[in-house]
């Protein structure tokens, strides 16, 4: 029996993409919130930064390496189309050009990457 490539392989179950969710350690709505608003077909996936109980100034301050590095756990074999630090007062505090610099750097598959910054604020 022969078989082309297309009738034995579908495009897989995220065809419309893949989007990387950096959070901090202690985020608790993020993740259901995307699960209820991506459609099915667009893959979600997630990482957490290591950080202090408490959120201060200083705390936020300390995480880009943690960004970096959380980054680098996301599908590190797979490609994302997006990857998103999802933290509005990290955001403010480390500015918008250190936070794609960080998911950058440890992006898999770096340079192949449309790079977004999102806030978790409503």
């Amino acid at each position: 029996m022969n078989f082309a490539k297309d009738d034995l392989f579908d495009e897989g179950r995220h065809t419309r993409g893949k989007v990387g969710f950096v959070l901090l350690s202690s985020e608790q709505t993020i993740e259901g919130d995307m699960f209820r608003l991506f459609p099915s077909d667009v893959g979600l996936h997630f990482a957490r930064v290591s950080s202090a109980d408490d959120i201060t100034i200083a705390c936020l301050s300390s995480l880009t390496r943690e960004l970096t590095r959380s980054a680098s756990t996301l599908l590190p074999d797979a490609g994302l189309d997006v990857v998103s630090y999802a933290c509005t007062s990290g955001s403010l505090v480390l500015g918008e050009d250190n936070v794609v610099d960080a998911l950058r750097t440890g992006a898999p598959r770096p340079g192949q990457h449309r790079l977004s910054l999102r806030s978790s604020g409503r």
